[in-house]
């Protein structure tokens, strides 16, 4: 990557030839001119002021990069791409096929669109990559889906990470069942079963604090936020040993060390929290999303979040910071030994960004405030649940594939799977999830984030310079279209809150245009080896490709599917999925 400097200068020399003779940038792009970027490097400390404890030398680079490294994007890269002599990078390759097993294929001159890369076990002689044990994270780095749970059943969530899937739920009867959900979570991350054993501790178990929106609030903090307020910390530290006392005997060694850890903490200062935040993770260049807003109040927020990490502690979205405030545990006080947490997450990605700018209109208000609110509206949900015994936890730090015949005594009436199908091969995956659910009835919940990377076509670097250049064009026409025009039934537009074009790598809104055309070729060839498994039957309720969210950085191009091995099972509306016997939605749209 350039640094910030060449960016800077680089940009200086592009604004310039716009600014003289905005003709000749029509001309090569095919549109008008651009406004220019608000400079919110500038604006923030005038308009914002630094928070509490941030060291302001840093927050200023940070700002700045982010700035620089935004002003002028995506027309640097559509420039170099549009030349006959771009090639993409090294690096840009192997993250395109998540490393170099799929690189021979990948490179194979026969290639063409829609071919599919035979499964790892195939290149390997057997081998396929497994989950990076050596980070953990602090919470989901995808948007919770809605999906039913029924009261009276068992939810089996594999790689359950936070309980993201029991958040955004809808808890419903089918009629046919009382007593309460049993949700069962099997987790390799220890931290992450620690963290979550504390959550639904604090949750569910506390007797105190009656009031349940200063409950959802800590709960909030502790989930979401670098930052706590000493009321948060003092709350978590009770339900850690409370969990220990409830849970220590069974919820195993490493867990149990995580809970006396935190239990036993002198806690953490805001300058320290704030100081490691803001110099272990990447710079303004790499994560900033700040330049994405159109409105001064949305990049406001979302710079302090950057800036801070904070979550769920100052209303209103602003930096008016109280002196009450400590640093996060779960964040920043770990045994040693611990796997560092990932420094990508961010609540941006948490929910749909759909519903982020419907609720942001709503309440007339940042986008970063309604997810905020949104959030505490489900932990609301939770609280409920959780003390009136509709809803029971139990979690387990155990790999899914230790756990089968436990899972199947269980006889799961829905199963989650999170992305742990990006990790198995997929003849041995459904095998794994037909186990699971042998006794019949279960519908499997489950989404890929890799998915792409088997698939040949679906990165604009897989095609000629004048596919490129057409590519560049039709992706901003029609995401301009998209985001200028009102969903149906609803009152916003996403242009309301995000700039157009997204100030962005292209590589990454063409991916997500390409990938529309591209996820049910992959999805079909999935579910086939489905066929060579058990006796072979399976039915799939729906198969959806995420919104574009031009604040997220993992979540664009991830599919999420529900399905089933049990042809008597009937979706509906229920399971936020419809029968399909009609049609077959992995069908391509006419």
């Amino acid at each position: 990557m350039a640094s910030t400097e060449q960016v800077a200068v680089a940009s200086s020399l592009l604004e310039t030839l716009i600014l003289s003779s905005p003709a000749r940038f029509k001309e090569a792009f095919g549109m008008d001119p651009p406004p220019p970027l608000p400079k919110f490097h500038e604006e923030y400390p005038k308009r914002a002021g630094w928070p509490r404890g941030v060291d302001v030398a840093g927050s200023r680079k940070y700002l700045w990069e982010a700035y620089e490294h935004a002003r002028l994007h995506p027309w640097m890269f559509e420039i170099m791409m549009s030349n006959d002599k771009y090639s993409p990078s090294p690096g840009d390759v192997l993250k395109r096929l998540n490393g170099a097993v799929r690189l021979s294929w990948y490179t194979d001159s026969s290639r063409r669109p829609y071919d599919l890369c035979p499964p790892i076990r195939d290149l390997t002689s057997g081998s396929v990559p497994a989950y990076d044990s050596r980070i953990s994270h602090a919470f989901g780095n995808q948007a919770y889906r809605t999906d039913a749970l029924v009261r009276g059943t068992a939810h089996v969530a594999a790689g359950f990470v936070d309980m993201g899937i029991l958040l955004a739920a809808k808890l419903q009867d089918d009629g046919t069942k009382s007593g309460p959900l049993r949700f069962v979570g099997f987790e390799r991350s220890a931290y992450a079963v620690a963290k979550t054993l504390a959550i639904w501790e604090m949750i569910a178990g506390l007797e105190e604090p009656s009031n349940s929106s200063a409950l959802a609030r800590a709960v909030l903090q502790v989930w979401f936020s670098t930052t706590w307020t000493r009321r948060t910390s003092s709350l978590f530290q009770a339900a850690t040993r409370s969990a220990l006392r409830r849970r220590g005997g069974t919820c195993g060694d490493v867990v149990r060390g995580l809970l006396e850890h935190w239990s036993d903490s002198r806690g953490v200062t805001l300058r320290r929290a704030r100081s490691q935040w803001l110099h272990q993770r990447p710079g303004g260049a790499d994560r900033s999303r700040i330049a994405k807003f159109t409105q001064l109040r949305d990049r406001l927020a979302a710079a302090t979040y950057e800036l801070t990490g904070s979550v769920g502690v100052v209303s209103g979205g602003g930096v008016g910071d109280s002196a009450d405030l400590v640093g996060s545990i779960t964040f920043f006080d770990n045994p040693d030994g611990t796997p560092p947490l990932a420094d990508v997450e961010t609540v941006f990605e948490t929910i749909p960004a759909h519903r982020q700018v419907e609720a942001a209109t709503a309440r007339d208000s940042t986008v970063f405030d309604a997810i905020e609110a949104l959030h505490l509206e489900n932990i609301e949900k939770l609280i409920r649940w959780g003390r009136s015994g509709d809803v029971v936890v139990e979690l387990h730090h155990k790999a899914v594939e230790d756990a089968v015949a436990q899972i199947a005594a269980l006889h799961p009436w829905t199963m989650s799977w999170s992305n742990i199908l990006d990790y198995v091969d997929p003849r041995d995956f459904h095998e794994l999830a037909r186990a699971c659910s042998i006794a019949g009835d279960t519908i499997h919940f489950a989404y890929s984030m890799n998915w792409i990377t088997e698939v040949y076509g679906t990165m604009i670097f897989d095609y000629p310079t004048e596919v490129r250049k057409k590519l560049l064009v039709g992706t901003r026409e029609a995401i301009d279209k998209i985001f200028k025009t009102k969903p149906p039934g609803c009152e916003f537009r996403f242009h309301d809150r995000f700039r157009l074009p997204i100030p962005g790598n292209p590589i990454n809104t063409t991916a997500w245009i390409l990938a529309q055309q591209y996820f049910r070729p992959w999805l079909r060839r999935w579910f086939g080896y489905a066929r060579e498994s058990g006796d072979g039957s399976w039915k799939v309720g729906n198969a959806e490709l995420c919104v574009l969210n031009p604040a997220s950085k993992h979540g664009d191009l991830t599919t999420h599917f529900t399905w089933t091995y049990d042809l008597d099972v009937a979706f509906h509306a229920l399971y936020g999925t419809v029968d399909h016997a009609g049609g077959d939605p992995l069908a391509d749209p006419a």
